[in-house]
């Protein structure tokens, strides 16, 4: 049984090769497979192929589009750059060719201001010009009046003193020929009249040649009272008695016997190379600025409320001279070389005097002030100094030796290297003295009642 049963199982396996699908047999079909297989191997090819081709065109094509829009991206960054470009070089521009429009406005401006100050100027200086010239022409003018005037004043002058001189000899002429006894009060009364209208007349240096022809004359040899005085009230001013200032020859002095000039006006008067045989009297005159030069002046009385301010004495001798009450010698100046022998300045005004390098001897300063006076260097051997205000005043280097301090005030004086040997301070205020040293206050000098700079009082030196 088992037999029959594979030969049953042989018989259909048979059957079934035999036809398999389609009534083909499993050799057709392999057969037919090996047949389709090249065609669709080749097929299956071409289709790899043409997708493989045709997704790298449409690659390409995308490449291509990313070229051509980043290439696009690329022209419009420039274009746009480009505009931006433009519009900045086209702003420049706009700006230079403002900022050359102004300037070229400025410089045009500044051409026209340029020539209108030109102008201004071409103006002014042909209007300065015509102003200068018609000044120059008027200051001519007035240069020729002035000259015109001056040389008929002149002559007028001159004819003055030449009309003074004639009448001067006639007088003179007459006071010698007759001997009455009241000819001399006429002959100065005459004699006063005329020289005094001349003296109002002239100027100084025709009033110097009249008092020159009174010298001459002989008419400071005469001997006159107050009364008869001919120059009461006259004008001297810029006169020269003596020797002309200019005059460098060695020359003798010219003696005054007497002069009495009294209320006369005497500013800056000179006196050079003259003598004064007796005292002058210059009674309630005013001899400010007068210049005394190369005078020799002995036992005078300068008193009679007049005043002497800055006035200069140099090169001179003065003996036994009395600057009395009344006389006011601010900023006088005895400076130098000028000796002052026994001189004596009583209840006058020495407010700051100028007594620097000067040689007093035995002199006496008495009832007055010298406050702020300069005092250096100068020499004031045994002189005395009574009830005198001494403020201020700088006696640095000065020579005091043997002098006498009697009730003076001395405060705030300067006193640096100040010669004191045998000096007496007796009731004298020296409060804020500068330049007293230890070896000055202890040298050979008196102290009695006295304040020292540091206002240490003294009543008796040990």
């Amino acid at each position: 049984m088992s037999d029959a049963h594979t030969n049953t199982e042989n018989v259909n396996g048979s059957e079934r090769k035999k036809t398999c699908c389609c009534g083909l047999t499993s050799s057709d079909i392999v057969k037919v497979l090996s047949d389709a297989a090249i065609p669709i191997m080749i097929g299956i090819f071409t289709l790899v192929i043409a997708i493989q081709q045709q997704n790298a065109a449409q690659s390409n094509r995308d490449e291509d589009a990313a070229q051509a829009a980043e290439l696009r991206q690329h022209d419009l960054e420039l274009a746009r750059h480009q505009r931006e470009e433009d519009r900045k070089t086209a702003r420049l521009q706009r700006q230079e060719d403002k900022e050359n429009t102004r300037l070229q406005r400025d410089l045009d401006l500044t051409m026209i201001n340029d020539q209108r100050i030109q102008d201004y100027e071409l103006a002014d200086r042909k209007r300065n010009q015509s102003e200068n010239e018609r000044i120059y022409e008027f200051r001519a003018a007035q240069e020729n009046h002035r000259d015109d005037l001056f040389i008929e004043e002149y002559h007028q002058q001159e004819n003055v003193l030449f009309k003074y001189q004639d009448d001067l000899a006639t007088l003179l002429i007459d006071f010698h020929s007759t001997s009455l006894n009241d000819s001399f009060d006429k002959f100065l009364l005459a004699l006063q009249m005329k020289t005094g209208a001349a003296l109002r007349r002239l100027d100084s240096k025709h009033r110097t040649i009249l008092i020159d022809s009174l010298f001459d004359a002989g008419i400071f040899d005469l001997n006159m009272s107050h009364e008869q005085s001919i120059f009461f009230g006259t004008n001297f001013s810029g006169v020269e008695f003596g020797h002309p200032m200019d005059s460098h020859l060695s020359t003798a002095h010219l003696e005054y016997k007497y002069i009495r000039i009294e209320a006369a006006d005497m500013t800056h008067a000179t006196f050079n190379k003259a003598t004064f045989k007796h005292s002058p009297i210059f009674n309630y005159s005013n001899l400010d600025y007068t210049y005394w030069s190369n005078v020799i002046i002995s036992n005078i009385r300068f008193e009679g409320h007049m005043t002497m301010y800055k006035s200069i004495f140099t090169n001179s001798i003065i003996y036994g001279t009395v600057f009395g009450k009344n006389t006011k010698l601010d900023e006088i100046s005895f400076e130098s070389s000028v000796q002052c022998i026994h001189c004596k300045f009583i209840r006058s005004s020495l407010l700051r005097a100028r007594l620097a390098h000067s040689n007093f001897i035995e002199a006496k300063f008495s009832s007055l002030s010298m406050a702020d006076s300069d005092m250096r260097n100068g020499s004031f051997l045994a002189s005395e100094f009574e009830g005198a205000s001494l403020d201020r005043v700088n006696l640095s280097g000065a020579n005091l030796e043997q002098c006498k301090f009697i009730t003076v005030s001395m405060i705030n004086c300067s006193m640096f290297g100040t010669r004191l040997n045998k000096a007496n301070f007796t009731n004298v205020n020296l409060t804020g003295c500068h330049g007293l040293t230890d070896q000055q206050l202890l040298s050979n000098v008196v102290f009695y009642q006295t304040i020292l700079p540091n206002g240490t009082f003294i009543k008796k030196k040990p």
